[in-house]
């Protein structure tokens, strides 16, 4: 499932990269909150919960911050396990300063599911993506402040 999108922030590029790329900032603005614990540079085992209406889901697995060029891109690469399914994710984080204050983060990827939940179709997978990513964004612009 594709999944991509962007969002304005009335902040600076250097800024936005070192909220974006700094794993305690990550932890508290992930959907559903997320413990990492860094196991190498920009590597980190991850423990969250995501719960959409009666659906709860403990996921356990790592977070890696890869090809990173800073402050204009870098990539996430989340591979996570619960006991009903496995997600496998790969985001593109682009950057791209406006004005001195302002930043466009514009993103890209793609979300692999398998296991027990993995047949579930996309109408119902991508509203649930939808979901998390505007959490996230929300959560970034609270952070921000704009």
């Amino acid at each position: 499932m594709q999944l991509e999108g962007q969002e304005i922030f009335e902040s600076s590029t250097s800024k936005i990269w070192k909220i974006l790329t700094d794993p305690e900032v990550l932890a508290q603005i992930m959907p559903g909150g997320a413990d990492l614990e860094e196991i190498d540079k920009d590597a980190y085992n991850i423990i969250s919960t995501l719960k959409v209406g009666f659906i709860k889901l403990n996921f356990e697995g790592e977070l890696h911050i890869i090809n990173k060029d800073k402050p204009k891109h870098f990539t996430l690469d989340i591979r996570q396990k619960s006991k009903m399914v496995e997600v496998d994710v790969i985001i593109n984080v682009k950057l791209k300063k406006i004005t001195k204050k302002s930043t466009q983060v514009s993103y890209d990827g793609n979300i692999e599911l398998t296991g027990m939940m993995s047949n579930a179709s996309d109408r119902m997978v991508q509203p649930f993506a939808d979901l998390i990513v505007k959490g996230f964004m929300r959560a970034m612009k609270e952070r921000v402040g704009g």
